[in-house]
Formats: C-alpha cells, sequence, structure tokens
C-alpha cells in the first residue's frame, strides 16, 4: 500500500474534479479519502486529498504501517501484550507442580457447569475489539487501558513467581457430552492449572471499565451490557473450575488499586494537563 499526499489537490470545484478508479500501468484498485473539502460548488484552495492504493494481493506495505503508527502513536502501547503472553507462557512451562492449591470449602459448593464455558471463552475476543475501538476513536483512553492491564496482568505474572499457585478443582471426567465439555476439554488442555492467583481473567474483566470513560459509549446500554456481560464471564471461571473463589476475589482487589491508581490518581492529573495545554 501507498500513500501520497496532494496539497493543495485542485484549486476548483471537487465536484468538477474526476478521479481514476484505478491505476492503468499497474492496475492498482485506489481509495480517496478527502479532508476538509468543501460543499460542491464552492471554491477550495487547501483541501487536502490523500490517495491509498492497495496492491492486487491486498498487502499493506512497511510504509502504511509506518504512517498508520505516526498517526496512532498511542498504539505503541499494545506492544506490551505479546510480552506479557511470553512472560505467561513461560511461568506456565515452569510451573506445573509443588504450588499452592488455592482451592477453599467453598468451592465444593459451587457445581460445575460447561455451559459457563462460552462466555469464558469470549473474554479473549472482547478485550481485542475494545481496544481496537479505543486505538481508532479515543487514544486517550487507549494509554489508559493499557496502563491497567500493564499494571494488573504484570503484578498476577510477578506473584506467581514468587508465590507458585493453582487450583485442583477440574473434574475428572465429563458426565456429558456436548460442544460445550469438548470446548472445557480443549481450554482445559492449552491452559494449566496453575497461576491462577489473581484471577487473570477477572483483571481482564475489570479492564472493560474503559467504557466508562469512554465517550463514544456513553449510551447506558453499552456501559450496563458491557458491565452485566463482564460479571457473567467472572462467574463462568468458578462454574467451569478455571478458578476458586479466591482467585476471583483476589483479581477484584487487585483491579481495584488498579483502577485507584490509573484512572483517579493518574488520569486526573492528566485530564488537567491535558486541558492546560488545550487552553495554552
Amino acid at each position: 500500500m501507498q500513500w501520497r499526499q496532494y496539497t493543495p489537490f485542485f484549486a476548483a470545484c471537487p465536484a468538477r474534479q474526476t478521479l481514476r478508479p484505478a491505476c492503468l500501468s499497474c492496475k492498482i484498485i485506489v481509495t480517496y479519502i478527502t479532508q476538509g473539502l468543501p460543499s460542491p460548488g464552492k471554491i477550495c484552495y487547501n483541501a487536502e486529498y490523500y490517495l491509498i492504493s492497495l496492491s492486487s494481493e491486498g498487502k499493506p506495505t512497511m510504509q502504511t504501517i509506518k504512517h498508520f503508527f505516526k498517526t496512532h502513536p498511542h498504539a505503541w502501547w499494545g506492544a506490551y501484550l505479546p510480552i506479557y503472553l511470553a512472560m505467561f507462557f513461560t511461568i506456565e512451562h515452569f510451573i506445573t507442580d509443588n504450588y499452592w492449591a488455592t482451592q477453599t470449602p467453598l468451592d465444593a459448593a459451587i457445581p460445575f457447569c460447561e455451559w459457563f464455558i462460552f462466555p469464558y471463552v469470549s473474554w479473549s475476543p472482547l478485550l481485542v475489539v475494545l481496544g481496537i475501538y479505543l486505538i481508532l476513536k479515543d487514544g486517550e483512553g487507549f494509554r489508559r487501558y493499557m496502563w491497567f492491564i500493564m499494571v494488573t496482568f504484570t503484578t498476577a505474572v510477578v506473584f506467581c513467581i514468587l508465590v507458585p499457585n493453582g487450583q485442583d478443582l477440574r473434574p475428572a471426567v465429563m458426565e456429558h457430552h456436548n460442544l460445550a465439555t469438548w470446548l472445557v476439554e480443549y481450554t482445559y488442555s492449552i491452559d494449566t492449572n496453575t497461576n491462577v492467583f489473581p484471577s487473570v481473567h477477572v483483571l481482564g474483566v475489570m479492564a472493560l471499565a474503559a467504557v466508562w470513560h469512554t465517550p463514544g459509549l456513553q449510551k447506558p446500554a453499552w456501559r450496563w451490557g458491557v458491565t452485566l456481560y463482564g460479571l457473567v464471564i467472572i462467574a463462568a471461571t468458578v462454574f467451569v473450575k478455571q478458578h476458586a473463589a479466591i482467585d476471583v476475589l483476589s483479581g477484584i482487589f487487585t483491579s481495584c488499586i488498579a483502577y485507584i491508581f490509573v484512572y483517579l490518581i493518574v488520569g486526573r492529573r492528566r485530564d488537567r494537563r491535558l486541558a492546560a495545554r488545550r487552553e495554552a
């Protein structure tokens, strides 16, 4: 993909300009994005035209990627995710036994329900979708979203290294055989029963609190919908026996501390700083 900028692209009415839908020499289909164009019939002297050309394979070039990060510098905070995954899978590999078992008598009273696996596995896509939205629509919101994830996820990894932990709640045999139990067994096969305190699933759900600070998601349906669905995901962690009750409670406690630090302390200071910068 190639970007070319023309300023000004024309000095007459844009409605009278003829734009080619493709490059005749290389047969590359192009898309035109306009900025600051006047309404038809008016003269434009400072309009900017950005031409995006997609190759026949549809693969972006390095120029496109560089341009994206130049216009969305906050997206670099997303680079923490592969770092976290590397740390997590490393401790998953080394911490497999001789751990502190986090289950309590309370967990024996919580029944196993395979159908909760569906909200459980929807956790990752939900975080990704919200992250992409924030990258494109709310750069400052994405920074704070990632700061919350960085603080909580790193805390969980460090604690699991210092205090190896796990739970022994998984059923040995599935009483039913259906799509849900198959997905549970597959989840068990790729995710060990260790490194559960605090629950990273709960930490991720609490990160969804970002919707309450996102101007584009002010509708109560969005905010309460995400909140209620997050509670279902938290419940799913104990119903599919991926976590013990105290794993969930520790996740909530850790998230509350991180929320105060990221959104109330650091966030409010940045709000004042950004407001002062806009007024200057």
